[in-house]
Formats: C-alpha cells, sequence, structure tokens
C-alpha cells in the first residue's frame, strides 16, 4: 500500500472501541478532500473549470478558492486547488486480472455469479473469495488489490474525476485480508476501510492485520505512521510494530529477514515433495505463499507453517514463484524471499512393486513390477549398478505392460532400478523413486554330510556355509521325512544326537543372515547298532570242541 494521507483505524468488538490503529503516511500532507492540479502552458482558470468542474455554478467559489491575479492567464506551474465533490465524476469499474478458486462477485442487485478474470467490478460490488482463494483487482490508476483468502470486499467508489484527470478508489474490507500496491500517483486517491476504520494512502507499501483486540503493522517501502489512542510511533521501511487494544504502539522493531531459500530445487519433479528452506533464526513460524510468474501473479497457496517447509499442493506442471516470510515472537511478517521454480512432474511415474526397496533377490533374473498410472501408455525402465544410474546394465524405453523380464543374469551384489511413464504424446515424466535391491543366490544345499556313530552318541558334520549363516537340521523315522520331525538349529556345520535305538533319516539346509532358507540337502541314514545273534557266538564254539 501507498501513502501520503493519514487514515485511522479502529477494531470494534461488541460496540466498542477495542484497538485503534492510525496508519499517516510520511509524505507530504495533502487534504483528504481536494484534487491539486499543476497548471501546463495554455492553460487557464476559466477553461479549467469547464472541464473538471460538475457544474459551473462553483464558479464563484472556485475563483476564491484560487485567487490567480488573471483567470484567463496562469504560469505554468501554477497549483489550483478542486474539491473533490465539485469534479465531474463517471463510474470507473475495477477489472479482475487474477483469480482462483472459488470466488464470487455480487452486484448491488443482489446477483451472484463466479469470479472470471477479465470481468468489470461495478461500484457496490462485493467479492467473496473461499478458502484457500484469492482475487487480483486492477482499479483505474493502476493499483492492483490482491484479495486474500476468506476474505469479503465492497467497491465502495470506483469513479473517474474530471474526465480521467483524478481516480478516486474506495474499497471497504468487510472481512478478511487485502494487500495493495499503489503507484506514486499525487493526482489519484484509493481510501480503504473497514466496517470501523479506513485509511487514504499514496506510493507506499505496507501490510496491516487486525484481529479484535490487536493490530499489526509491517512497512515494506515509504513510510507509517502507527497511532494508538494514547499514542504514535513513526515506522520506517524495514520494521513492525504491535498494537493492543487501549495501549501504545510498541516500539518498531525490525522486520525478520528474508529466508535463505537456496536449498529449494529449481526443478522438481514430484507433485507430492515437500520444499524446504534453511531455518531462519529468531523465528515462530512461516508465512507461504506460491504464486503464477505471470506479470499479474495468480496467487494459489496462501498458508502458515510452524516448519522451514511446505507441502506443493497438486498444480499443474509449470513455472512457480515460492515466496516465504518469517514471522516473530509478535507475529510481525518478515520480508518477503522469492525463489522461481519449475514443476515437470508429469506423467506422473508409476509406483515400483517388485523388487522392493532392501529386498533380497534369490534369483539372478528378477522379474521388474510397477503399477499402472492413467495417464500411460508406455514406460522407460533403467537399471544400474550405481544410483546415480552412470553404470547402466539397462536402458530400455517403450516398454509396454507392467513387468519387465530380464533377458541376462545379474551378478550377486547390489542393484538399483527406476521407471518412468511416457503417455499418448510421447512426454516421457519424471522418473519415481530410485529403488536398490541386492541379488543374493540361494544358499546351496549343504555336502559332504559324515555321520559319525560311536557307543554312546552320533556326529553329525557338513560343509560349512558362508560367514553369519546358521543350520537348519531334521531328524525323522522315514526317508520321506513324514510324521513325527525333530527340528534342530545350529551355528556351526555339525550336531551331536544320542546314539538312536532305530535307524534315524537326517537332512541338513542353510539359514543365510536374513532368515532366508536354502534346500535341504540329500537325506542320509544313520543305521541303529545291531547286536549280533546268540548263535553266531555258539556255532565258532562249537566247532572248535569237535
Amino acid at each position: 500500500m501507498a501513502g501520503g494521507r493519514a487514515g485511522r483505524i479502529h477494531a470494534r468488538r461488541g460496540g466498542a472501541i477495542t484497538a485503534l490503529l492510525a496508519l499517516a503516511l510520511l509524505a507530504s500532507p495533502v487534504r483528504a478532500q481536494e484534487w491539486t492540479y499543476t497548471a501546463r502552458a495554455g492553460d487557464n482558470l476559466w477553461v479549467l473549470a469547464q472541464e473538471y468542474l460538475v457544474s459551473m455554478r462553483h464558479w464563484a467559489a472556485f475563483r476564491a478558492l484560487n485567487p490567480v491575479p488573471d483567470p484567463r492567464r496562469m504560469r505554468p506551474g501554477t497549483r489550483i486547488r478542486f474539491p473533490v465533490r465539485w469534479l465531474r465524476v463517471q463510474p470507473a469499474p475495477a477489472v479482475v486480472v487474477a483469480a482462483s478458486g472459488d470466488s464470487r462477485v455480487a452486484t448491488a442487485g443482489g446477483a451472484e455469479a463466479a469470479v472470471a478474470v477479465g470481468a468489470a467490478i461495478p461500484p457496490g460490488a462485493r467479492l467473496i473469495t473461499g478458502e484457500g482463494s484469492s482475487v487480483v483487482l486492477r482499479f483505474a490508476d493502476g493499483s492492483t488489490m490482491l484479495i486474500r483468502p476468506d476474505t469479503e470486499v465492497r467497491m465502495d467508489d470506483l469513479g473517474l474525476y474530471g474526465r480521467a484527470a483524478m481516480v478516486d478508489t474506495r474499497a471497504r474490507v468487510q472481512r478478511g485480508r487485502v494487500e495493495l500496491d499503489v503507484p506514486p500517483e499525487p493526482r489519484n486517491r484509493l481510501e480503504i476501510t473497514t466496517p470501523s476504520a479506513s485509511a487514504l494512502v499514496r506510493g507506499t507499501r505496507f501490510r496491516v492485520s487486525g484481529e479484535a483486540d490487536v493490530a499489526r503493522a509491517e512497512v515494506l517501502a515509504g513510510g507509517v505512521r502507527v497511532a494508538s489512542s494514547v499514542a504514535s510511533v513513526d515506522l520506517p521501511a524495514g520494521t513492525g510494530t504491535r498494537v493492543r487494544a487501549g495501549q501504545p504502539p510498541e516500539p518498531p522493531r525490525a522486520l525478520l529477514p528474508a529466508p535463505d531459500l537456496g536449498g529449494v530445487p529449481e526443478r522438481v519433479e514430484r507433485r507430492e515433495r515437500r520444499l524446504r528452506w534453511a531455518v531462519q533464526p529468531g523465528a515462530s513460524g512461516y508465512r507461504v505463499q506460491i504464486a503464477t510468474t505471470e506479470a499479474v501473479p495468480t496467487l494459489l497457496l496462501d498458508v502458515p507453517s510452524q516448519v522451514p517447509a511446505v507441502q506443493l499442493p497438486d498444480l499443474p506442471d509449470g513455472r512457480y514463484e515460492l515466496r516465504v516470510r518469517a514471522l516473530d515472537d509478535l507475529g510481525l511478517e518478515g520480508l518477503d524471499a522469492r525463489r522461481t521454480f519449475t514443476l515437470d512432474a508429469r506423467p506422473e511415474p508409476p509406483a515400483t512393486l517388485e523388487p522392493r526397496p532392501d529386498q533380497i533377490v534369490r534369483v539372478t533374473r528378477p522379474v521388474l513390477r510397477w503399477t499402472e498410472p492413467a495417464d500411460a501408455v508406455a514406460y522407460h525402465v533403467q537399471l544400474a549398478s550405481d544410483a546415480a544410474f552412470t553404470l547402466l546394465r539397462l536402458d530400455r524405453t517403450g516398454v509396454e505392460g507392467t513387468r519387465l523380464e530380464l533377458d541376462e543374469d545379474l551378478a550377486p551384489g547390489v542393484w538399483h532400478w527406476r521407471v518412468a511413464s511416457v503417455d499418448a504424446a510421447g512426454e516421457q515424466g519424471p522418473y519415481g523413486d530410485v529403488v536398490q535391491f541386492t541379488v543374493r543366490p540361494s544358499p546351496p544345499a549343504p555336502g559332504g554330510a559324515d555321520p559319525r556313530v560311536g557307543e554312546n552318541d552320533v556326529l553329525l558334520r557338513w560343509l560349512p556355509g558362508e560367514s553369519g549363516q546358521t543350520y537348519e537340521v531334521e531328524l525323522a523315522s522315514t526317508e520321506d521325512f513324514g510324521g513325527d520331525v525333530r527340528t534342530e538349529r545350529v551355528s556351526e556345520p555339525q550336531l551331536v544326537i544320542p546314539t538312536p535305538e532305530n535307524d534315524v533319516w537326517f537332512r541338513v539346509r542353510i539359514v543365510d543372515t536374513d532368515g532366508y532358507r536354502g534346500p535341504f540337502g540329500t537325506p542320509q541314514r544313520i543305521e541303529a547298532p545291531r547286536e549280533d545273534p546268540w548263535w553266531l557266538l555258539v556255532v565258532p564254539l562249537l566247532i572248535l570242541l569237535l
């Protein structure tokens, strides 16, 4: 907003004034109800009266107000005063130059319609923005007004005075918040009012927020005088203050500097990505806005954030501007940090299904599988041994369907894969998340089993696996391992069991470090010890005796 005239702002609650804010711009003062014209070569008082006055019956009073020596001749540069109420006036509708979300306009007659870019907003009309929506108006003097979400504004007066010599704009903010950018044009007048306050502004930029019992002001350019019912304070550019009801304004304090947005990428390829920036010292939170980059930006996001990050809304691909302000402990919004970025997230990549992140794959030719986005007709699949995809093993475009079988074996080790969608127009979108997996063949069946039967026990031994692997041994009474099966788990490639009374079958398999069980080795039989029949001892003895 801009300044040049004084305007007093009051906030009321329950019929009583509970907070007062006076905004007086630190430019040279002007009379609120007058327009001053600077004479040019060839001007005279009589012709100016005919051109700008609504009626020549004001001539005598106009002549007395401007006592030039000769009304038929004037020196260039002579200052001529025109009371605004005497000027000829004609309507000058505001024009909608940007809009987003659910916004409505209600005419003085009560009819409502959706706000459309290019629409003329006549005097008496009301503009209502919904949650997450905004409207930008351009007035006849070139000033623009950003109507932020959840705001209602009434256009009280939109007029051209004296054959467009002066533009008079008066808007009433019924609720919510607006931001104005007013060019420093001394002959134009802009007045912003609330249900209990008004402000006349020229050629400066500042923000004002009001609640029931507290108000805040932040000056971005020029200067503003902030006054309560008991005191006032002058705010130069880059400072702000808070005013509580019935108390003097707090001393001016420097606005927090613009946050560092250097960590925000210039190109964003994931629509659901969070944009992050460096923590601003002294910040209690942040105000985050995202807007288009046209000459007249459209505000698409306007939200507070307690952390130095914001989740991107659902935006189409394009170029955008991120604006971030740090909030101090008084709730004052600091200076704007701005950074443009390009969103290129479509067609959206599919979600990967298999192999899963950090999965250990037991085959050397894993099948790659992914989901099917609605706008994808083909896919670009890459497989590499490094996360940067400089060592590509597979780089295949035009893949149809949602699976790909590999033609060659992969060596044991760590691998990375990713997939991007291709739409019907042949445009490839960004790659999805990089998935890392490990190819580790199934542990072989342990060989070299060597049971050693003793008098009291049996030692089972087999060839060892790799470091960290363990072993699972099954013992059964039948070769098919049906019925009761006894399972033993050991960390060494051996097992001691009591000497069995009956024959026992056993088999062994390796358990990998991740718990994966390999195949069993060949079953083997342990024969139980048998006593020789009595006649085998008696017969040799009889032979000797005979």
